[in-house]
């Protein structure tokens, strides 16, 4: 059974939309400029992948570090 979260999925387009943004600002290739199959399509779409997950983490690691804050803080009352 397919399950559609429409939240989810306009939090990964953003998330798509966003790092293609900040790929495009850096003169980085987009995989969309190449033939699918070539190995200058699949170097981009790893790079793109590699940046996506570069953004995920760093957003995680916010989140940590958000979560310590307000655990310290609850703490401390």
């Amino acid at each position: 059974m397919f399950i559609y979260d429409k939240s989810l999925h306009m939090t990964a387009r953003a998330l798509a939309l966003s790092v293609t943004t900040i790929r495009k600002a850096q003169k980085k290739n987009d995989a969309r400029e190449f033939l699918v199959g070539t190995p200058d399509w699949q170097a981009a779409m790893e790079a793109f992948g590699h940046d996506v997950m570069t953004a995920l983490a760093g957003n995680a690691t916010n989140m940590v570090a958000e979560h310590d804050l307000i655990s310290r803080i609850a703490r401390q009352e």
